[in-house]
């Protein structure tokens, strides 16, 4: 079975994942903007490119903690994929690549979190500005699943 990776990337912290897991699976690469039929999530896009529900396994990349599990079901659940095998992997930011309405929505975000005794102060850190927190060793275990179905 030959093994395609289906990536989306608006600032290359998904992309470097997704090139490590090809390499790692021998698979080819494919960008999401290439593919014709865009979908607005993971069950319309399942049904459009006819996937095996068995075969498919998802990642996602950004600046929640791998720790936030209630963060991670919301973003399973509004994707439809809480039957689907779900990786979520830390990203970075990367503001040279983002619009002014991104920028300014995320410092936004990061004002209100600092002023929040409450609030994530490590996602206000990694907010505060551009950096890299991907870990390709974290993708060991989505590799093993993979090679073993």
């Amino acid at each position: 079975m030959k093994t395609i990776v289906i990536y989306s990337s608006k600032t290359g912290f998904t992309l470097k994942y997704a090139k490590k897991l090809s390499e790692e699976l021998n698979g080819e690469l494919i960008n999401v903007k290439d593919i014709k039929k865009r979908t607005r999530d993971f069950s319309h896009f399942n049904k459009t490119v006819k996937v095996n529900p068995g075969q498919l396994i998802v990642f996602a990349c950004g600046l929640t903690s791998r720790d936030d599990q209630i963060k991670i079901q919301e973003i399973k659940k509004a994707n439809h994929l809480e039957t689907t095998p779900f990786y979520y992997f830390t990203g970075g930011v990367d503001y040279s690549q983002l619009g002014f309405a991104s920028k300014s929505l995320l410092k936004m975000i990061c004002n209100s979190i600092k002023k929040d005794p409450q609030g994530d102060q490590m996602m206000a850190a990694r907010l505060e500005k551009s950096g890299d927190y991907t870990d390709l060793d974290l993708l060991k275990e989505m590799i093993e699943q993979i090679k073993n179905k």
